[in-house]
This record gives structure tokens, sequence and C-alpha cells, in this order.
């Protein structure tokens, strides 16, 4: 603010002075053997340099009425250096005053242009003119910085991001009614039933994923207390996790949407389901995952669509050489460019290949111990077509749902290598900082046309899932409908479900 004021200071200042050098400013330099020039000239020195000082206060072409500010102030230098003959010794103060003024505008600009080069997340608001004295005014809405507080951000992460300081933030969040930012108010009794229906869908969630989890649905929990909470309610498998420990290897991207990386997870693919992905690889954030009874391309690229929908259109993607991404290359291809799809071995595939590996551990694993567990008691055949349709009937909105509340984990927890922030968050600060929107169409390859032929999507590895043989009438499938719920909490893992619709349908028939 202090500063604010006094740069406003100087520019008036420095008019005032201006005024006053006019009228000697020629005497001095026509006794001057050291100046050439003619009265014209001089004047319209100053006649630049008063244009230059409006200019930065009305914000019209900022850059470049700095750039001229600037030589024009070592000229001003040179002439004070003349100035300095002269016996009148107001003169030469005002001279040094009007370039101490004239050093401090352009000083002050170079300050604030390194500093915004030292913080790239820095993005300067719009503004609008008041018609008043002073800076215009920051244009931000309430639901602007909702939106950032939705994401889990404090208060100094919002300014940092709207490129302004904290008190500004403040004095905004006055006017517009936003509350201080509170913990939610919920007994540990809450809060354990909360991780507890949390751990049912993801029974291998550590403290962070619960945390997120928590944050997706609202909850805003301080970390200890969650630790607290993981102690009382799952002691064995948190002493487990502890042991774990992850590598770390270097991977960078420009920014968000630049490079997706999509794949399929065939851990469940025994019992004909298919886990289908995508990541963005600057922020990690999951763009969509799914549980598909099908590995087919068309249902690849209705999940490529959604994510769009939501996060944009990507500039390039990574796959393999699987038949089920066929559907999203050739899409990516036709709108993007040539060099728009990144094809090589899936084990490569980094960014979501960590992904799978986390998915596995949470999700899967325990789905697939139910699966061998029924098997081994000869309760499931995964060979015969009505035990797979009850065993989709039961599991695949549960594994659904598990998947959800996983992708919500993932995006809302902290990543240590990034400061603690989000990949939600990485992903919001990486579209402010590049300034690409959800409806980017900038294409990646500037000399292609859609018109150019696109070379044949040429592979061998395709994984066949083979739909259900089984064909069930509307009236039973009513009548499941109506009897079976497949969320209902039979005590068992949804085992004595799967045994009763299986009955209930050998009947049927």
């Amino acid at each position: 603010m202090c500063r604010g004021i006094f740069l406003l200071f100087s520019l008036f200042s420095a008019r005032m002075m201006l005024l006053r050098a006019f009228r000697v400013t020629f005497v001095v330099l026509v006794f001057s053997v050291l100046v050439s020039s003619n009265e014209d000239d001089i004047r319209q020195f100053f006649t630049d340099i008063l244009r230059c000082l409006e200019g930065i206060q009305r914000g019209v072409n900022c850059e470049m009425m700095h750039g001229e500010l600037h030589y024009h102030c070592q000229t001003l230098s040179r002439f004070l250096f003349v100035v300095r003959s002269a016996e009148d010794l107001d003169i030469i103060r005002d001279m040094e005053a009007l370039n101490e003024f004239l050093n401090v505008i352009v000083g002050s600009y170079d300050r604030r242009q390194r500093t915004e080069a030292d913080n790239p997340h820095m993005l300067m608001p719009p503004t609008v003119m008041t018609g008043q004295q002073g800076r215009p005014q920051y244009s931000i809405s309430r639901p602007q910085i909702q939106h950032l507080l939705s994401l889990g951000m404090n208060w100094q992460s919002i300014a940092t991001c709207l490129g302004m300081s904290s008190r500004t933030l403040y004095r905004h969040r006055q006017l517009l009614g936003i509350q201080p930012l509170t913990y939610t108010t919920m007994s540990n009794e809450d809060l354990n039933i909360v991780v507890r229906d949390i751990l049912q869908s993801t029974t291998n969630a550590g403290e962070r994923y619960v945390h997120g989890s928590l944050r997706a649905r609202g909850i805003h929990i301080q970390r200890w207390r969650v630790r607290i909470s993981l102690q009382e309610i799952d002691p064995i498998g948190r002493s487990f996790r502890r042991r774990r420990t992850i590598r770390r290897r270097i991977y960078s991207v420009s920014g968000p949407n630049m490079l997706w990386h999509i794949d399929g997870n065939h851990k469940l693919v025994r019992w004909r389901m298919v886990f289908h992905g995508c990541v963005d690889g600057f922020s990690r954030a999951i763009i969509y995952l799914a549980c598909l009874n099908n590995n087919r391309a068309t249902s690849v690229l209705e999940l490529f669509m959604e994510g769009i929908q939501a996060f944009g259109m990507p500039s390039r993607i990574r796959c393999d050489h699987g038949m089920e991404n066929t559907a999203v290359a050739r899409f990516t291809l036709y709108n993007r460019g040539l060099n728009s799809v990144i094809t090589g071995r899936s084990v490569h595939n980094q960014r979501i290949e960590r992904l799978w590996a986390e998915l596995n551990r949470v999700v899967s694993f325990h789905f697939s111990n139910i699966f061998q567990f029924i098997e081994e008691h000869n309760v499931l055949d995964s060979l015969n077509e009505l035990h797979l349709f009850c065993l989709h009937y039961i599991y695949l909105p549960r594994i659904q749902r598990a998947a959800t509340e996983f992708q919500n984990q993932w995006n809302h927890h902290s990543l240590s290598t990034q400061g603690g922030q989000t990949p939600l968050q990485l992903w919001q600060r990486g579209i402010i900082m590049t300034g690409i929107g959800l409806n980017d169409s900038r294409n990646t390859d500037s000399a292609s046309g859609i018109d150019r032929p696109f070379p044949d999507l040429q592979t061998n590895n395709n994984v066949v899932v083979p739909l259900l043989n089984i064909e069930v009438d509307e009236t039973t499938m009513n009548r499941l409908r109506q009897r079976f719920d497949p969320f209902e909490d039979d005590g068992n893992q949804g085992i004595d479900l799967f045994c009763n619709i299986l009955n209930f349908l050998q009947r049927q028939s």
C-alpha cells in the first residue's frame, strides 16, 4: 500500500517538476557549449516524458511506456550533467528531483517485473476503471474465490494464485462477505463413522487418501484427527502401510492438458472387468476412472469425451498399442495433428502406471481377494455365464463406487513433492499460469490440417473381453432390481447377496 502511494505521489510530483523545469532548461542549455540543440527538440523531449507518465497512470501500453521512460531517464541524466554548470541552485534542485522521481517509477516497474518472473504462479487479475484517482480496481467475484477454496487452498495460496497481496485479498473478502476458513465441527464418533465408510470402499487407503476423501466430501478436518481415527479403526493396516516406501523418479510436463496418459488395467479381467483411466501428466489429476465389463474402443472414447467436458481437450496423449485406444487416437489426431499421439510400451507410461499401482493396492486387490475366496469355496464359477452375470450385478456398482471414491481421494490428497498441493490445485494453478482455457482448440502441429492423410493405426495388442452370453428378460430384471440392491450391506462383503441372486435366477429359469 505504502509503495503504491509513494509511486502515485512520484507521478504527480514529476509532472509538477516538469512544468517548473520547462521554463529554465532551454535558457541554461542555450548558454552551454556542451549541447547543440534547439528549443523545439527540448520541448518535445519533456512533452514525451509527460505522455509516458500519463500513459502509465491510465494503464495503457505500460511495458512500452516504461521502456520509453527508461530511455528518457538516461537522456535526462545527461541534461542534468549540463545543468549542474549553472549558478541557479533552484534549477539544479528541480532537475535532480525530477530525475530522482523518474528513476523511482522506472525502478519500481523493473522490480515488479522481476517479482513476476520469479513467481510463475502469479497472474494479475482483471481490472476495472472506476474513473477515480489511483490504480484500477481488481475485478474478483465471489464464485472465483469460493472455487479456489473448494480445492483446499489457503488464503496465502489464493492470493499468490491471483497475483495480489494477502491484505488486498482480505479487503475483497470483506467486501464479498466471505467468512474465514474454519474446520468442520464434528465429534470423534461421527468422524470415525465417515472414515469407516471410506475404508469400506477403499480398504487400504492411508492417511493422505482418507484426508483427500474428506476434502472431496466438503469435510475439513485436521490431519492429526484423521491420523488418530485411523489408529483407532485400522491399527494393523496403518502399521503395514508405514513399512512401505516409494522410490521417486523425475518426471516433467510443461503444463496442464499438455499430455494425458491413458491406459487399461486388467487385474480383474479374469472376471471380465476392466479398469479404464486417464491422468494429466502435469498435475497427476485423474481425468476419468471407470470399471467396465468390456474393453471396446468406443467405451474408452466415451470416457475420454467425458474427461474433455470436465477438463478440456489435451494437446497430446500417451498410450500403448492396445486396440481399445484406437478410437481415442483417431479423435486426437483429427483434432490436434500428427504429433499429438505418443505410443509405446505400457510399462513406460509412467504417470498412469503409478496410478495403477495405487489403484491395485487400494481397490483391485480387495475385490480380487473376495472373488478368489468364493471361487476357492466353489461358490463362484468364473466360466459360468450366469455366475458372472450375478457377480457383475453385485460387484460392478461396488467397484465403480470404490473407484470414484479413490478418484476423489487421489485428486484431493496432498503431494509431498509439490509443497502439499493437491493434483486439482496443481491443475488449476497450471491453467491460470499458462492461460489455456477448457475449450482451447490450439493445434500442436501448426503445419498440419484436417485434410492431411493420417497413417493407419497398426497394433497387434488386442485384449478381448467377451460380453456375457446370457439373456434375462425385462420382467425378471425388474423383479431383480426390486428385490436386490447391489449396495445392500449383508455383513459378508456381498457374498451372501451374490448367493441369493444366483438362487433367485436359477429358480426363474
